[in-house]
């Protein structure tokens, strides 16, 4: 029999039988999605005359690009864009994901690609001077 009048100092002994055995938690799986975009990329299928309604449009919101060069044979779109200004907006607005910047004698060049699956890939950059060149 046991004493009733026993106690311990230690707070971790409990009087119910001690859980034995392991907790299996589910494993979180990556978001294969990437974030939403207010305004993504038309889809694959779309024709060129929607490719450049879909760049019109986001040029009125996030303001006009230098270039944009359109393959409809990889469905993609690379746009030049002046500032940093101008890409930091296209890039929020069509959901670009930054890429390594790349830098040269006159200053650096920003980068950003859409990752969105079955949509046209759209990759925006910007030169930016990172010094004023004297002559």
């Amino acid at each position: 029999m046991v004493d009733q009048d026993t106690t311990t100092d230690d707070p971790m002994t409990t009087d119910a039988a001690p859980a034995v055995g392991t907790a299996t938690v589910p494993p979180t799986a990556p978001n294969p999605q990437p974030p939403q975009a207010p305004v993504p990329p038309p889809p694959v299928t779309a024709s060129i005359d929607q490719a450049l309604r879909w760049i019109a449009n986001v040029a009125t919101m996030a303001g006009p690009p230098d270039n944009a060069d359109i393959s409809t044979t990889g469905r993609q779109i690379h746009v030049a864009v002046p500032n940093q200004t101008l890409f930091t907006r296209w890039q929020a607005l069509i959901g670009a994901v930054p890429q390594p910047t790349r830098h040269d004698a006159l200053g650096s060049t920003v980068l950003a690609t859409t990752v969105y699956p079955g949509l046209w890939s759209v990759t925006i950059h910007a030169h930016i001077n990172d010094h004023a060149v004297t002559p």
